[in-house]
């Protein structure tokens, strides 16, 4: 145990030394206030581009987690017992933001993108202001496909690459307002992804 505090060559890996990137779509120019007075208004594909946000904005993001239900018909957990796991297929992640520049409006812009469902002519109905159906939004496809969040945890000798792919973002909060409270505001969104297409691997470079 001594040798974990002595040995440089086992650095072990601080909350704060990581880096995060994301490959996310978003609607440019996308004005929420605006799109929902003219809710008839349509969303075209060519407006759908890959958003830059610095690692810098990012003050948090969830590592990967895993869960399963049992199904115990015994109520014990002897050798006999009729018992079964049962894996789940996803799980969430939370990514939590300092609001800082554009992104207050960035991240509804990246929400509402994955929800875009285009006809023949590129055109799609923005999604959750329009009248509200029982069965809910369906969401892009082809945007979930090719988007993903890469986690680089730091450190001098073995940099860790945790990639989460086919990311849904499934809800988002701005942050609140308080004249009691000078603290610095912070927006969180939460996406959703398949624990089978988390992956981690080692050794690769600390910069992006």
């Amino acid at each position: 145990m001594a040798k974990f505090w002595t040995d440089k060559t086992l650095l072990p890996y601080q909350k704060h030394n990581f880096k995060v990137q994301l490959e996310l779509f978003h609607i440019a120019g996308f004005n929420q206030s605006k799109a929902a007075i003219q809710s008839n208004a349509a969303i075209a594909k060519s407006s759908i581009h890959r958003p830059f946000i610095p690692s810098y904005f990012i003050k948090s993001v969830d590592l990967p987690k895993f869960s399963t239900s049992i199904e115990n018909n015994a109520g014990n957990f002897a050798p006999n017992s009729n018992i079964e796991a049962e894996a789940g297929d996803f799980e969430d992640l939370t990514i939590t933001f300092h609001v800082v520049d554009n992104i207050a409006e960035l991240i509804p812009s990246i929400f509402y993108a994955y929800y875009l469902q285009f006809n023949a002519n590129g055109q799609a109905p923005l999604p959750f202001i329009q009248k509200k159906s029982k069965l809910g939004a369906k969401f892009n496809t082809e945007f979930v496909k090719n988007s993903s969040i890469i986690v680089t945890l730091l450190n001098n000798n073995n940099p860790v690459e945790i990639k989460y792919a086919n990311v849904l973002p499934i809800s988002y909060d701005i942050g609140a307002l308080d004249y009691g409270d000078s603290g610095l505001i912070e927006a969180t969104m939460t996406f959703s992804y398949n624990v089978r297409q988390a992956s981690t691997r080692t050794g690769v470079s600390g910069t992006r």
